[in-house]
């Protein structure tokens, strides 16, 4: 009797155990902190994604999203990694949205037929968010909570990594647009 009464309190033990584990990882979740890390070293590829889409989405993704852009821009220019190649911008502007692509191309040759991947995206509107539910308009100590402690340049707070990085414009205290995209070197 007492060997199975230890087995079932042994049990309980294991069980609380593992619903306290997995309470804890759901708070560390809902949280969406940067505790233990600035951005740099918590953030993933997802952290910077808006509206849905991720910077190097291919068109089909943001068509799928948004359907076809109401003003489209063309521009070009010389690559900033390498002078033998030609930048082909192309923007996609939806209301309180830009969308921007790269594709490149060998200097001399025909432009790309289609656009390339997301470079950059751009809002002005509060019904796109970020990953971490950032929208045009929520107070500058909502964007600090979520993504942690920056220095701000003027009225921008950069978060960025290696590859990427999200830009949060403020005005009176609150955030006015939000721009994702990759960095260059």
């Amino acid at each position: 009797m007492k060997t199975s009464l230890r087995a079932v309190i042994a049990g309980l033990i294991i069980l609380a155990l593992v619903i306290l584990t997995y309470l804890g990882i759901r708070a560390l979740i809902a949280r969406k902190s940067t505790a233990g890390g600035t951005f740099e070293q918590t953030s993933g590829v997802a952290d910077f994604v808006l509206a849905g889409i991720q910077p190097g989405a291919k068109p089909a993704e943001v068509v799928k999203a948004f359907g076809r852009p109401s003003l489209v821009k063309r521009t070009s220019e010389p690559s900033i990694h390498n002078g033998d190649y030609v930048s082909y911008l192309e923007t996609w502007i939806y209301p309180g949205l830009e969308v921007e692509f790269i594709a490149n191309a060998e200097k001399g040759r025909i432009a790309p037929d289609a656009p390339g991947e997301v470079m950059r995206l751009l809002t002005t509107d509060r019904r796109f968010q970020t990953r971490r539910g950032i929208r045009v308009g929520d107070p500058l100590a909502k964007v600090v909570r979520r993504y942690g402690p920056t220095e701000p340049d003027d009225d921008a707070y950069w978060y960025c990594n290696e590859a990427d990085f999200l830009l949060f414009r403020v005005k009176d205290g609150r955030v006015a647009s939000i721009e994702s995209g990759w960095t260059f070197d």
